[in-house]
C-alpha cells in the first residue's frame, strides 16, 4: 500500500482490550477513508466494510461520562453519537447498518462469548506514524491541560465556561471538570481548513483577520489530523465548536521523542502555534463558537439525514 502513497492503520482490540472499536473507526470513517472491520464470536469469523456512519444526537450514552461512570474519562468521544456504522457486508449485502453497541466489547475480548470487534484496518491516502484515534488521545489531554492552566479574563465566556469544576468533596482538594470537552477527529488538507477558517464567523460576528490566516498558511502541513473541541450541548444540538487540536500525521523521530507533533492549536479567544506548541499563546480573533466541519456547504445541511 505504501509503494501507491496509502498507509495502513490497524488496531487488535482482542491484544488491546482498552481500545474502544468505534473509536478507532470513527476518525477514520469521518474522513472518508474505508475500514475493514472484523468481527468474531463463538464459531463466527467474518469482516465487514465500514464505509459510513448515522448520528443521533438525542442519543442517550454520551451522558455516562458526567454521571460518575468508572472509569472517569477525560473527554467524550464523538462517537459516542453514532449509533450504526453503514457497513457492506457480503452475507447480507450493501449499506448495512450495524448497530455500534451490537459488538462492542464490554468483557476481555478473549473471553467474550458474544459477538464482538476483533480487529480494524483503515486505509488513508496519507503515509503516517499516528492514527487519527492516537491523534485524538493525545489531542484531548493537550486541551484539558490548556483549559486547567491557561489565566482566561473573565470576558472570555467560553473557556471560562470549559474550566468551571464541581465543588471538592471527601478530602479531594480540587473537584472534576463540569463540562467535559467533546473531541472530533477528521484527516483535513491545509487548503481545506485554512478556506473553512477564513470564512469562519463566531456567534458574535468576529472572525480571522489577514495575520492570522497568514499564521495558519506558515504553520500548517499539507495534511494533518484536526481535533476539534466542543461541548455536550454545542456538538449535538449546534453542531459547532469551540477550538481544534492540529497533530502531524507523519513526524519525525525527533518530533516524536519530543512530542512535538502538534503544531497548532485554538479556543476561543487564544492560540497556541509552533512545534509542540510551544511559542507564547497569542490572541485569536474568534471569541465564541463557530460550525464543525463538514462533507457539504453549510448552507445545505438542512438537508441531512
Amino acid at each position: 500500500m505504501q509503494k501507491v502513497g496509502h498507509q495502513v492503520f490497524t488496531a487488535e482490540f482482542i491484544d488491546n482490550p482498552g481500545i474502544d472499536y468505534d473509536e478507532f473507526v470513527y476518525p477514520l470513517i469521518e474522513s472518508s477513508c474505508p475500514v475493514v472491520l472484523g468481527i468474531m464470536g463463538p464459531g463466527v469469523a467474518h469482516v465487514v466494510a465500514v464505509l459510513g456512519h448515522t448520528l443521533n444526537s438525542d442519543r442517550w450514552a454520551e451522558a455516562r461520562h458526567t454521571y460518575g461512570a468508572f472509569p472517569r474519562y477525560p473527554y467524550i468521544p464523538t462517537a459516542s453519537w453514532t449509533d450504526h456504522f453503514i457497513v457492506s457486508d457480503d452475507n447480507f449485502g450493501m449499506y448495512v447498518t450495524l448497530p455500534t453497541e451490537s459488538i462492542r466489547n464490554l468483557l476481555v475480548p478473549k473471553h467474550n462469548p458474544n459477538l464482538h470487534a476483533a480487529l480494524a484496518v483503515g486505509l488513508t491516502p496519507l503515509a503516517g506514524k499516528i492514527s487519527g484515534y492516537l491523534a485524538e488521545q493525545s489531542a484531548a489531554s493537550i486541551g484539558n491541560h490548556i483549559i486547567v492552566s491557561t489565566v482566561a479574563p473573565t470576558s472570555n465566556r467560553w473557556l471560562t465556561h470549559l474550566k468551571i469544576r464541581e465543588s471538592p468533596k471527601d478530602g479531594v482538594s480540587e473537584g472534576q471538570l463540569i463540562n467535559p470537552i467533546v473531541c472530533r477527529t477528521m484527516m483535513c488538507s491545509k487548503k481545506q481548513y485554512v478556506d473553512l477558517m477564513t470564512l469562519a464567523e463566531d456567534e458574535r460576528n468576529y472572525k480571522l483577520n489577514a495575520g492570522e490566516i497568514d499564521l495558519l498558511n506558515k504553520t500548517l502541513t499539507d495534511k494533518f489530523w484536526v481535533t476539534e473541541i466542543s461541548t455536550a450541548n454545542l456538538y449535538s444540538g449546534n453542531k459547532h465548536k469551540l477550538g481544534d487540536i492540529i497533530t502531524i500525521i507523519d513526524p519525525s523521530d525527533d518530533q516524536l521523542r519530543n512530542q512535538e507533533y502538534h503544531i497548532f492549536a485554538w479556543l476561543t479567544g487564544i492560540c497556541w502555534h509552533g512545534p509542540g506548541l510551544k511559542n507564547t499563546p497569542i490572541n485569536w480573533s474568534i471569541k465564541g463558537h463557530i460550525p464543525l466541519i463538514r462533507g457539504i456547504p453549510l448552507q445545505q445541511c438542512e438537508n441531512e439525514w
